[in-house]
């Protein structure tokens, strides 16, 4: 009966260690098979987003398109427009220093004028003096000159 006793002992013990290892081994295939679908859901929810991102790539590469033609004109014509300006103040610039001597000469020519026509004002008011002088010369009564004893 001893004999028996371990026999049975010890195969409840053999079959419970057989279950448990295999509710285990049941456990860890059921995390597996949990972490397999939750990782293929998001490779799913990954590969939609990708799809939806490439979507937006292809509406961004669409207006690229669209815009760099419309770019490349408007470079052109702002470096076309600026070589035109940068040409122009090139000018204006060998413009100023002739500009700024012809001012110059004609500040003193515009001093000299109104001294030449303040003399002749001066000279015009001298004149009608005289005229006045003379008139009242003429018309003045003539007084006999004595003889010189």
């Amino acid at each position: 009966e001893i004999k028996y006793a371990l026999t049975v002992g010890a195969t409840a013990a053999v079959h419970a260690r057989v279950e448990d290892e295999r509710r285990r081994a049941a456990a860890e295939k059921a995390a597996r098979e949990a972490k397999v679908a939750a990782l293929r859901a998001e490779a799913a929810a990954c590969e939609k987003d990708a799809a939806a991102s490439a979507e937006d790539v292809k509406l961004h590469q669409a207006g690229i398109d669209e815009l760099a033609p419309k770019l490349d004109q408007v470079e052109a014509a702002f470096a076309e427009q600026q070589d035109r300006v940068e040409k122009e103040l090139a000018k204006l610039e060998e413009m100023h220093a002739p500009l700024e001597e012809l001012k110059a000469k004609l500040s003193v020519l515009e001093t000299s004028r109104n001294e030449a026509e303040t003399l002749r004002r001066e000279h015009l008011d001298s004149k009608q003096r005289l005229i006045d002088d003379l008139q009242r010369l003429a018309t003045a009564p003539l007084t006999p000159v004595r003889a010189a004893p």
